[in-house]
């Protein structure tokens, strides 16, 4: 169970950042 939460919480993380990057990047385009 712990290990479950851990990865996801990661794979959160990781998915943030990767927005955050593009956001500052001017990458992102909100649809």
């Amino acid at each position: 169970g712990a290990d479950l939460g851990i990865l996801l919480n990661l794979i959160h993380t990781n998915l943030k950042d990767r927005s955050t990057l593009a956001i500052a990047r001017k990458d992102y385009k909100p649809t």
